[in-house]
């Protein structure tokens, strides 16, 4: 006896859509972790920054008066080329003022 079965021409285009799915799920979620990683660089830099100017203020009793000052005595090292970070100081002994932002024109790793 023949047994017909109507999903067998069937099989062969979901088993294509389910690849598919499968494919577009994980592009979106190397995007989605691309992206976090990004927000993440800027963080951890603002924070790095941070960090050198609290020890430059504990060793040599003024915060630092520019990035470059980081640079040269403290080991600073920003890619130019990916963030673009504003550092605005009042005074000698507050705190600045630090942004990171995306470089203008940069690419930030994609």
């Amino acid at each position: 006896m023949v047994s017909f079965k109507p999903w067998a021409r069937y099989k062969g285009i979901f088993y294509v859509l389910c690849v598919a799915a499968m494919i577009s799920a994980f592009v979106y979620g190397s995007l989605s972790i691309e992206a976090g990683s990004d927000e993440q660089g800027f963080k951890t830099l603002e924070d790095t920054i941070r960090r050198a100017c609290v020890h430059c203020y504990a060793v040599e009793g003024q915060y630092p008066p520019n990035l470059q000052y980081l640079e040269e005595h403290y080991g600073l090292n920003i890619n130019s080329d990916k963030y673009t970070v504003y550092y605005y100081q009042v005074s000698s002994n507050l705190m600045p003022d630090i942004t990171v932002l995306k470089a203008a024109g940069g690419d930030t790793g994609r």
